[in-house]
């Protein structure tokens, strides 16, 4: 009798344990395919640069992985093997992707007139592809065996870590000097008010990015200090900060970020989804 009722409690403990991190996936989903129609229409032709190309590429792996993540939790739980190769990969690609973004704007603020002429969409392409492939053969290791062994988990834990301090350092030096250049142009003439209203809207861009960048630092790396801590002194399958949907949360809430924060997002999400002209 006592087993019984240790049984329901268990299952109902998992059963409420998914509700958080289901919702937050739920949201993820519906907001990414929101912003990748935004994308693909682009009725402002606001979205035609190699910067927004990597804020697309970073919506499709977080898509994929809340796509994984609620499969495995609710329907299919036969391909537990192919849906931890995607959420492996899409975690590796989602903080490479950051990564990858905070070199391009540091590119197109110091060195504008190489950027300009190196970074075409196909470079972007290329760049892209070299991160799927290279976190697709790390995490093929799952189909071998079962899952990641604890180095493989280690080493990639470590690189993650990196590649998101990495990311914020870059991030902050990148806004240093876009900060420098904003104030040589207040000095200059009123001739230079293009030039400044680009410095602006980059630094808006750079602002907001920097602010995804820390929401991944402050989502991600407690939930893997957290995982490392618990394999070496009480090793366990679930992650209590997994079950309050911490760890879930990086790869849903970007899309409502862009929109709070970025006029042209606001701007095309009311054309497409609220049938307004956007002011």
């Amino acid at each position: 009798m006592a087993n019984n009722n240790s049984d329901v409690l268990i299952r109902l403990e998992m059963k409420y344990a998914n509700i958080l991190p289901s919702s937050i996936c739920i949201f993820g989903v519906i907001a990414h395919v929101f912003l990748i129609v935004a994308f693909i229409k682009d009725p402002l032709k606001c979205f035609r640069n190699a910067g927004t190309y990597l804020v697309g590429h970073l919506a499709i792996s977080d898509l994929l992985f809340c796509l994984a993540s609620l499969v495995e939790r609710h329907i299919l739980v036969t391909w537990h093997l192919i849906l931890l190769f995607v959420k492996h990969v899409c975690v590796g690609v989602s903080i490479l992707t950051i990564a990858a973004i905070s070199i391009d704007r540091f590119l197109l603020i110091v060195y504008p007139m190489k950027y300009r002429v190196f970074m075409k969409g196909k470079l972007i392409v290329v760049w892209s592809a070299c991160i799927w492939l290279i976190l697709s053969g790390i995490s093929s290791e799952v189909f071998i065996r079962n899952s990641l062994n604890d180095l493989t988990v280690h080493i990639k834990h470590f690189s993650e870590i990196t590649a998101i301090i990495f990311s914020c350092v870059m991030y902050g030096l990148t806004y240093f000097k876009l900060k420098k250049q904003s104030r040589n142009l207040a000095r200059e003439s009123i001739s230079h008010r293009q030039e400044q209203t680009r410095v602006m809207k980059e630094k808006r861009f750079l602002r907001t990015i920097s602010f995804i960048a820390c929401i991944q630092m402050v989502c991600i790396v407690p939930s893997i200090i957290f995982y490392n801590y618990q394999q070496f002194h009480a090793p366990r399958e679930d992650n209590p900060l997994h079950n309050i949907g911490l760890f879930y949360l990086n790869f849903a809430v970007n899309p409502m970020v862009y929109i709070l924060r970025l006029p042209n997002y606001q701007k095309t999400f009311c054309i497409l989804y609220c049938c307004k002209a956007g002011r």
